[in-house]
């Protein structure tokens, strides 16, 4: 999971210094001084018009249990975005996703056809 954030971060996968030190940063920091980061890195972001105004329709999901900012922020987008809903997989927390696929497959389901999950 550490790889996988570092990558996403832009970290170089070829740099195993690089990679040793972020997960070190990482783990020195206590749970909630990372969901403070986040929230406040997800407070700052801004989206362009253009990517507010998509004309397709975008589905935003995350699960029930996701620390708030990122509920928060998918209900936010959904109400900014014409063509957007948020669902919630139920029971989910933060990495609901790679152990639920088939529950991620219904939410796109039900979307797709109009029905509640």
């Amino acid at each position: 999971m550490i790889g996988l954030l570092y990558r996403a971060l832009g970290g170089d996968p070829s740099d195993s210094a690089g990679r040793a030190g972020f997960a070190a940063d990482l783990r020195a920091v206590s749970p909630s001084a990372f969901r403070r980061a986040f929230a406040d890195a997800n407070d700052n972001h801004r989206f362009s018009r253009a990517e507010l105004s998509a004309s397709c329709p975008t589905l935003l999901v995350a699960g029930e249990r996701e620390p708030g900012a990122v509920r928060a922020s998918n209900a936010a987008l959904a109400a900014l975005m014409p063509t957007a809903v948020a669902r919630f997989a139920p029971g989910g927390g933060h990495g609901w996703l790679a152990g639920a696929a088939e529950l991620h497959l219904r939410i796109v389901e039900a979307w797709i056809t109009g029905q509640e999950l």
